[in-house]
């Protein structure tokens, strides 16, 4: 699904909560720029993998946002700064406003403007999969235009809300992707659990356990240890159906908790004993 409607990558998020500021408080406005811009040197000084390429010399008077990316490393691809605070708790835990699908955007070759989404999933009985999208269609057009990597953002932004989908499906008898019918997306909130598929295959005499997650999250506000509770139900039937192989499939984990990360480690490993 598009938690929060995820940008062409995947993305590690950097998320550190600690209020400090290398200001005193009452030397500055809590609300101004400085103080604001301050807090972030002082927490990046404190925590940030590339603590010693952070620049001598900063403009604390640009945007927030302006400012955090001013200090971020050449090699640093993951970090990112959420103004809203709910929104990123709401991200990392599957909560979002969409149609219940996960997709790639692409470029349709090296070189070109033009763009696809491939659609990576979708979710059980939300719009999309209601609709009739499916795993491996290549979105084209949103609202009636195509994607280009100019107007990509714009359409991206109108996903929020009901919007039209022209798409191509892969013909198995005639090997090429072919044009279907365009269809209407409604979006709703969407509370997405990352234990999303798990089996047990018997291969040559072999049982093989696969389970695919898809980010790391303990639970809901309303129930706070539903999606680890569920992880250790599956590995348990795992264990009880005699699997002796695992293939975890993470391809489509953004990350996020590290209790979580810690709770399916413990579960897999050899020996590992929780208390």
């Amino acid at each position: 699904m598009i938690r929060n409607w995820r940008l062409p990558f995947v993305l590690l998020v950097l998320g550190i909560f600690v209020f400090t500021a290398c200001q005193k408080e009452d030397e500055l406005d809590p609300t101004s720029r400085q103080y604001v811009n301050g807090w972030i040197e002082d927490v990046m000084q404190q925590a940030y993998y590339w603590e010693d390429e952070l620049p001598a010399s900063t403009n604390k008077n640009l945007d927030p946002t302006d400012y955090f990316e001013s200090l971020l490393s050449n090699q640093d691809r993951f970090s990112r700064i959420f103004p809203d605070y709910q929104a990123l708790i709401d991200a990392l835990n599957g909560v979002s406003l969409s149609a219940g699908y996960e997709f790639q955007p692409l470029l349709v070759s090296e070189g070109s403007d033009d763009v696809i989404m491939l659609v990576l999933y979708t979710l059980p009985d939300q719009p999309a999969d209601l609709a009739g999208l499916k795993r491996g269609d290549v979105i084209t057009h949103i609202n009636g235009a195509a994607l280009t990597t100019a107007n990509y953002s714009t359409l991206y932004a109108a996903m929020q809300n009901t919007y039209s989908v022209d798409f191509r499906r892969w013909n198995e008898g005639t090997q090429a992707l072919e044009p279907q019918a365009q269809i209407t997306l409604s979006t709703r909130v969407i509370n997405e659990n990352p234990n999303y598929l798990s089996n047990v295959y018997t291969i040559n005499g072999e049982k093989i356990a696969y389970y695919v997650y898809n980010f790391f999250s303990a639970g809901t506000e309303e129930n706070p240890n539903i999606y680890d509770n569920g992880m250790e139900s599956i590995i348990k039937d795992f264990k009880d159906n005699g699997a002796n192989h695992l293939i975890l499939d993470l391809r489509y984990n953004g990350g996020g908790s590290v209790s979580s990360s810690i709770n399916l480690a413990s579960l897999i490993g050899n020996g590992v004993d929780k208390s």
